[in-house]
């Protein structure tokens, strides 16, 4: 007598975010040949681009790439994944789609990639209009700001453009930019195996 036995075996890779998922890079721009500023005045005081993902999944973390101009004496810097109202940010994150703040102290002299984790990483859908919004809570300064990398030549990015956002978060796009960007997926790693056994 022959016996089958069919196991499906889901195979959960932790990633340094802290997912159960093994992460890969879904979306991104890495072009970066000038910059806006989050709190650098009262019209250059918030920071949006839009992005679509390709999947259906949890976002474990988005990294953006840039730096900390002057010197922040206190308060955080975070991101939110926020829907889209009629092409704006809607103002609302997705469930747990607030990152975890980091210091503006801490942002770091000269442009590299920071990377933005969620206590819990939100659910995203394929090829849904979504926005990372780029805020903060630290005094507003001409000399003591954050800046956040772009490309300002063509529209890189096809799903998306960079939005800057005044201290009454009303929203000015700039269709020829896409800020600099990377936005991180969990893959489901799933297989089978068949297993025959004789008696």
């Amino acid at each position: 007598m022959i016996k089958k036995l069919f196991l499906t075996l889901f195979i959960a890779c932790l990633t340094f975010s802290g997912s159960a998922f093994a992460a890969f890079i879904d979306q991104k721009q890495e072009v970066k040949n000038n910059s806006s500023a989050l709190r650098k005045s009262t019209t250059e005081f918030i920071c949006a681009q839009g992005f679509k993902p390709s999947v259906t999944n949890t976002c474990p973390k988005i990294e953006v790439f840039g730096y900390e101009g002057g010197s922040i004496s206190a308060g955080d810097v975070w991101i939110e994944i926020q829907t889209d109202n009629g092409g704006d940010p809607s103002g609302t994150p997705v469930t747990n789609g607030t990152s975890v703040k980091q210091l503006g102290g801490d942002f770091g002299a000269g442009y590299h990639w920071v990377t933005f984790t969620f206590a819990t990483p939100p659910s995203l859908t394929a090829t849904t209009q979504y926005h990372i919004v780029f805020t903060g809570d630290f005094a507003v300064s001409s000399t003591n700001y954050i800046a956040w990398g772009m490309d300002f030549q063509g529209n890189p990015y096809a799903d998306g453009i960079r939005k800057r956002g005044n201290d009454s978060i009303v929203w000015t796009d700039f269709v020829n930019d896409d800020h600099t960007f990377r936005v991180w997926m969990d893959e489901d790693a799933a297989g089978q195996l068949i297993f025959v056994t004789e008696e």
